[in-house]
């Protein structure tokens, strides 16, 4: 049995009702031009004497009918004559076609008015198709000028592909085994065989994602012949559209019975039967097995996927290791350089200091010299520390110091701290509360002098230092505020960053101080916040949690 699938419309049988404005357009046109294919059965032909005759021409002429056009066929030799003919304006539609993007670009079309899927036609003994894609070293004939053509161009690169003249052409080549296949639609397949006799031949598969949904084509010229078509067009019936099918492709029924014919057939349907069921049977023996060698094939395959992603994983983690390690290669080269370079400027001052120590006698003279020793000692106390603590962040060692502390005490080694190094006149306001959390206090007291520091080294002379230790909610907050230069707005998001340091004239540094207080501040899961404005003076406030 043939299954078709129709594009059908339920509209009524009456004739369309056109505007006055569409009845005018049709005065003016005229006879409405019609190119054709002449040799396409049981679709359409053209006869020796003129007719138009096959499906499409009996439902054209109730489209025709329907909305009162006129109609002339304009005769060409063949379907790509009647394609020039159409593109040179020689006629006004095209009877029977399928919309693509090359015939888009010169022809409106109708909605479809005929649906049929397409088919692959082989000899006997060729095997089923169920993916053409599948398909290898394949030769495939078709008719030239065909949508078939280039849907199949476009979508199955791997069939090789040749075109011939005609259907019967094409047919015929798979008919010789000169091709292994064609591609026509079902309705065109199942009338060649049967009035041809071709039953050496046979419906191997259907091409998927390309049925024929068969328009009228009308020149882009004429939009509103298209419009008046489409009422037409929607007022055919299904009856009417199985009625135009069944008149070109038809099966003859014999009256009387022949029961010696009834008798073999029966046995002939009992013996194919039976093999039938036993072929069932034997195939799904054979499923089965095939079943099992596809799921072991499938482990095997997952096997080695998993396999092939943990060495990409490994390659991977490897090629980041390597990265890393060059990196922190060339950052330690650098951090090296410029400890180098910021140790020389206090060991040297500390070593002329004491060459000079030696020759002075002024009491006056020795203090200042002392003095100008005792703050390159911190600064190289400073340098020392800050290499530490960097030391230690790349080994992630700071947890194994963590300990209960007091903030009274952080503060009184801060202020001791402080004490030392303000030369200046500087005023210290130190305000405490009590309150006990959990952290590292080596690592805490280093943030919190680096950020003395920098108070004290951007802070003029007669200033305050304000210190302070209090408890929120959550946790302790530090607070270290001076009345220095202050930090300018532009330099405040990068202040916190690796070698980040502002230039003000007679202050040495080489910008980890402010990178190592977030540091730890982040190890201790706190927070740092930053309040300065340029010349007011800057606040740094660190919210660490209790643990």
């Amino acid at each position: 049995m043939i299954f078709f699938s129709l594009s059908l419309s339920f509209s009524a049988m009456a004739d369309v009702v056109l505007n006055e404005q569409q009845r005018a357009y049709l005065a003016e046109l005229g006879p409405v031009k019609m190119c054709v294919d002449p040799d396409w059965e049981p679709y359409e032909r053209l006869l020796p004497n003129g007719d138009f005759v096959g499906i499409a021409a009996d439902l054209i002429r109730l489209v025709a009918q329907r909305v009162d056009v006129e109609l002339s066929v304009y005769p060409t030799d063949d379907w790509n004559h009647s394609l020039q003919a159409a593109q040179a304006g020689d006629c006004h539609i095209l009877a029977f076609l399928n919309k693509t993007e090359a015939r888009s670009q010169w022809l409106l079309f109708t909605e479809p008015y005929f649906n049929d899927p397409n088919v692959f036609i082989t000899h006997q003994n060729h095997e089923y198709i169920p993916n053409p894609a599948g398909l290898v070293d394949k030769v495939v004939v078709l008719p030239k000028g065909t949508s078939i053509e280039e849907f199949v161009r476009r979508t199955y690169p791997n069939l090789a592909l040749k075109v011939v003249d005609t259907e019967r052409d094409a047919v015929a080549m798979v008919e010789q085994k000169k091709a292994d296949m064609t591609i026509r639609s079902l309705t065109m397949a199942a009338f060649t065989i049967r009035q041809q006799g071709l039953f050496n031949l046979k419906v191997s598969g259907l091409l998927p994602n390309f049925d024929n949904n068969f328009r009228i084509g009308v020149l882009q010229s004429e939009p509103e012949l298209r419009e008046i078509l489409d009422l037409g067009v929607a007022s055919l019936t299904p009856q009417e559209i199985q009625e135009a099918l069944n008149r070109h492709v038809s099966i003859s029924v014999y009256q009387g019975i022949d029961y010696s014919l009834a008798f073999k057939t029966s046995f002939f349907f009992i013996l194919c039967l039976v093999l039938f069921l036993y072929w069932n049977k034997h195939l799904k023996k054979l499923n089965n097995e095939l079943s099992k060698q596809d799921l072991l094939l499938k482990e095997k395959v997952n096997e080695k996927t998993e396999l092939v992603a943990a060495l990409n994983l490994t390659r991977l983690k490897l090629e980041n290791a390597l990265k890393e390690e060059h990196e922190a290669r060339l950052e330690q080269q650098q951090f090296m350089r410029m400890v180098t370079h910021e140790f020389r400027t206090p060991l040297t001052v500390i070593q002329t200091g004491f060459e000079l120590l030696a020759l002075q006698t002024d009491p006056e003279q020795k203090a200042k010299t002392l003095k100008k020793q005792s703050q390159a000692t911190s600064q190289l106390i400073e340098l020392v520390n800050n290499a530490l603590v960097q030391d230690r962040f790349e080994n992630s060692a700071w947890r194994q110091h963590s300990e209960w502390i007091e903030t009274e005490e952080v503060m009184r080694s801060l202020k001791a701290y402080a004490d030392t190094i303000c030369s200046k006149s500087f005023m210290i306001d130190i305000q405490v509360e009590s309150k006990k959390f959990l952290g590292d206090k080596q690592l805490l007291l280093i943030a919190l002098n680096n950020l003395v520091d920098n108070a004290v080294k951007y802070s003029p002379q007669g200033g305050t230092l304000q210190l302070g230790a209090s408890s929120f909610e959550q946790g302790v907050l530090f607070r270290v505020k001076d009345q220095g230069i202050g930090i300018p707005l532009e330099q405040q998001p990068t202040i916190f960053g690796k070698y980040q340091r502002g230039v003000v004239e007679g202050v040495s540094g080489f910008g980890l101080g402010l990178y190592i207080v977030q540091r730890i501040v982040h190890l201790h899961n706190g927070r740092i916040e930053l309040i300065s404005a340029e010349g007011k003076g800057s606040e740094f406030k660190l919210w660490l949690p209790l643990e």
